[in-house]
């Protein structure tokens, strides 16, 4: 077998490997681990994997495999400068290059037969290959019905002149985007493509799961004053049509494009064309696909430099309006967004634009706090569009459905989401299909229906699998986790997250990595591992930097103020918890401003600061009044409960946590039930009754909750009742799981426990 990467070639069966024909001389050792990177790119490979494969199992030092790696680094990186490994801290190694493999022979066949190209042999090994198959899939269950004849998939230009790179990476999207406002047309999305399969391997699987998909490609380069576009649609069969557009005015260019597109795909062009979708000066389409190709590679100032020129030029050009306001949303400047969106729906005249700005517009609302205006949004645009079949309305309903989430209506959201999957099944968008499974599956989540949440997430997986969307299976792992996680199986959560993680950085998707290190932080401060929630943390706070996106920025925030707080590092805590409140503020964030009061809250009872904590529970005591959500209420009350209880209102707090944990086990909400009985085993360990402590803490067995303060209250209350020994073993068991922890006053603790059985002696 024959494995290119970065200009290098290795072979397989001569065991050599080559950089542009020149032989590269490697040791054996240094040969048998470069080979199995290759044969797991984009994958992270822990020491117990190399040593496995690479070592034969035998004994090694533990940093023979850092030197390894190290020296084959070294000899990569000497004949050709680039980036070939990447450490994942506390996971592994991966290696980055993107790894072709095939058979020369093969090779030289294919040349041969370009249209008609016949790789059925190959799919097994593809689906290998891209992951798809790391979930069992029933063998007997029917295949995925053909999708939509208007199914298309729009593949990024290859161009690679450097004086046109702008043209290059914006001319797929600009025809995307076009494509987009037909309802006749259903997109696919190219960036699934996982990074280990090559593009004639990624359709290959994508024909197999969608017969009927059409592949479209362009081709665009400038050569002194004429732009010339090369468009090209390939089918299954191997039937390709070629159209190429030669004309000195950009624009032009692309209006013949739309024609000629017209025609293949059967839509209405004309209507697209004189719907503002070209900006009324030619040089400003230049503008705006400049915008679109430093969006793309995550320049976002430069990007609103362009689409701002565009704006100033022609403010009626609402292409470039909706591409803006993306951005002030992702930097948090939400107010100036939504007053852009205001103008386009006001006077706007494409449906599917109109439909588009206001599904923007909901977004920007609720993650304000308001709900309400949102829905409001969501049911007049439906019912402006009644019985009219666009397919942006299809992301309005589910939108909404999500919506219901949030307002804690769940039978309206179920409703939805049971009338979203009778349409999709009906036009075929088994995609969307599969994202209704996996929100099901999240709503029958929280109301503890966790064996129905189980079938409509195997459903999810199996759509997502078949589709071959990884991002969709990555988002999946994640529902998986949160199931586990509720099971209190942590170590499950984790593995389904890592899994998660992986496909997210092998198709090098930030948002979607950042996202899943969001969860994984969670679940490891949930174990009291905060020095490793830590370091995710800061990765995940760089992520959010480099892609400017404020709410990703903001839960990182979040979490550096509650591992301060763990650590009883008060005045960082302190510093961390205002740079949150002035991003949430800048961002016009409510949701966040409510987190932000209450990690204030949680810091001031910490500290013993009771009057600064009582203005908090004041403040948030009307918001609580004004949003009657039941979710947050629980929490609120948990805090409310620590402030009587320092106040020395201690039969207040009782009943107001006895209330609550009936209201958290109505929810679901197992770490509220868990807390809850915490501070009520505190309470009683107080007033000296260490058998009605142990009775409520044995209730969050079946959780399984954190060991600190579970175990500690435990010991303590089994030392009141005169059982040193057992008191002892307890606060053993917490100092080995909850190390990072535990502190100098748990270990005095700990220590007059053993004074106590040294003087019984």
């Amino acid at each position: 077998m024959h494995y290119f990467f970065s200009g290098f070639h290795l072979d397989s069966d001569k065991k050599a490997l080559s950089f542009q024909s020149n032989s590269i001389n490697l040791t054996k050792q240094n040969f048998q681990l470069l080979y199995y990177f290759v044969q797991n790119p984009n994958k992270v490979l822990n020491k117990d994997q190399l040593i496995e494969h690479v070592w034969n199992g035998r004994v090694v030092a533990d940093n023979s495999v850092d030197q390894s790696i190290y020296k084959l680094k070294k000899i990569l990186t000497s004949v050709h400068n680039d980036s070939y490994f990447e450490t994942v801290y506390g996971l592994g190694v991966r290696f980055i290059p993107e790894v072709e493999h095939k058979e020369i022979a093969e090779e030289k066949q294919n040349k041969q037969q370009k249209k008609v190209v016949n790789l059925w042999w190959l799919v097994p090994l593809i689906l290998v290959i891209a992951g798809v198959i790391y979930l069992q899939v029933n063998r007997n269950s029917k295949p995925v019905p053909e999708l939509s004849t208007n199914l298309l998939m729009v593949i990024p230009s290859q161009g690679m002149n450097p004086s046109s790179e702008w043209l290059n990476s914006s001319s797929g999207l600009f025809i995307q985007n076009l494509l987009k406002l037909s309802p006749k047309i259903s997109l696919k999305n190219y960036s699934d493509k996982p990074n280990n399969l090559n593009h004639q391997q990624f359709l290959e699987t994508q024909w197999q799961l969608s017969p009927k998909l059409k592949v479209l490609s362009s081709e665009i380069s400038l050569d002194k004053d004429d732009f010339t576009l090369t468009l090209s649609i390939e089918d299954k069969s191997g039937y390709i049509k070629n159209k190429k557009i030669t004309n000195k005015n950009l624009s032009q260019v692309y209006s013949n494009a739309l024609s000629w597109l017209g025609q293949e795909l059967s839509i209405d062009a004309s209507t697209l064309e004189n719907s503002g979708v070209f900006p009324q000066k030619p040089y400003l389409l230049e503008l705006y696909l400049r915008g679109l190709a430093a969006f793309a590679a995550h320049k976002v100032d430069e990007a609103r430099n362009y689409f701002e020129l565009c704006l100033e030029n022609d403010s009626d050009y609402h292409l470039a309006t909706l591409e803006i306001t993306k951005i002030l949303d992702l930097k948090g400047e939400s107010t100036k967004a939504l007053a852009l969106l205001d103008t386009v729906l006001a006077v706007n005249k494409l449906a599917e634009i109109t439909i588009e700005a206001s599904n923007q517009k909901g977004g920007i609302l609720l993650r304000q706090g308001k709900p309400e205006e949102a829905k409001a949004l969501y049911l007049s645009l439906l019912k402006d569009f009644a019985g009219k079949k666009y397919r942006a309305l299809v992301d309005t309903k589910y939108k909404l459905a999500l919506l219901y989430r949030t307002l804690e209506q769940t039978q309206k959201a179920l409703d939805e989401f049971t009338q979203l999957e009778l349409v999709l099944n009906e036009t075929a968008d088994y995609q969307t299909l599969a994202d209704v499974y996996q929100a099901k599956a999240s709503i029958l989540l929280t109301l503890g229906e966790t064996q129905k949440a189980k079938t409509y997430v195997q459903k999810s997986m199996e759509l997502f699998v078949k589709l071959g969307a990884l991002l969709g299976q990555a988002r999946t792992h994640s529902l998986m986790a949160r199931i586990a996680k509720q099971n209190a199986n942590y170590s499950e959560a984790i593995t389904h997250l890592n899994q998660a993680l992986n496909i997210t950085r092998g198709l090098n998707n930030a948002f979607g990595t950042g996202a899943t290190l969001n969860e994984i932080i969670e679940v490891l401060i949930t174990q009291g591992k905060i020095n490793a929630a830590w370091k995710l943390n800061q990765e995940m706070e760089t992520i959010a930097s480099q892609i400017d996106f404020t709410a990703m920025l903001l839960a990182s925030k979040r979490y550096t103020v509650i591992i301060a707080e763990i650590r009883k590092q008060w005045k960082k805590a302190d510093i961390y918890l205002k740079e949150h409140k002035q991003i949430a503020q800048a961002a016009d964030n409510r949701i966040a401003l409510i987190e932000n009061q209450f990690m204030a809250i949680s810091l001031k009872l910490k500290q013993g600061q009771l009057d600064d904590a009582n203005n908090y529970l004041t403040q948030m005591d009307e918001y609580m009044y004004e949003t009657n959500k039941k979710g947050i209420r629980v929490h609120f009350n948990v805090l409310k409960a620590d402030f009587l209880m320092q106040s020395g209102k201690t039969k207040k707090a009782l009943a107001l946590l006895n209330s609550s944990k009936i209201l958290a086990k109505a929810n679901e909400d197992n770490q509220a039930f868990t807390q809850i009985n915490n501070s009520l085993a505190q309470i009683y360990l107080q007033e000296n009754q260490a058998t009605q402590a142990l009775n409520v803490l044995k209730e969050s067995a079946l959780y399984q909750p954190p060991a600190l303060p579970y175990l500690l209250l435990q010991s303590k209350a089994h030392k009141q009742l005169g059982q040193i020994s057992k008191a002892i073993n307890l606060a053993n068991q917490c100092k080995r799981n909850a190390y990072a922890l535990w502190t100098r006053a748990e270990e005095q603790y700990l220590a007059s426990l053993l004074q106590i059985k040294k003087s019984e002696k």
